[in-house]
């Protein structure tokens, strides 16, 4: 049962995981990446951009998820 348990909450947070990753790619592609490139390779800009996006969005995500834990603890 137990283990079972574990099992449930392992895949419900790799589906959290994924989904994370999954919205932060598409969040720094679109915002960094050109539509139209012809370069194989990123530039120096856009490797910058995708550095601080990712940065940003998980520090954003760190901070959400700290105030929805805070939310969700009772208070004593």
């Amino acid at each position: 049962m137990a283990s079972q348990i574990d099992t449930m909450a392992s895949e419900v947070e790799l589906e959290a995981i994924t989904d994370l990753f999954q919205k932060l790619i598409q969040s720094c592609q679109q915002k960094c990446i050109a539509q139209n490139y012809k370069d194989d390779q990123l530039t120096k800009g856009e490797l910058v951009c995708i550095d601080r996006c990712v940065a940003k969005f998980l520090e954003v995500h760190d901070i959400v998820g700290k105030k929805m834990n805070d939310a969700n603890t009772p208070q004593q």
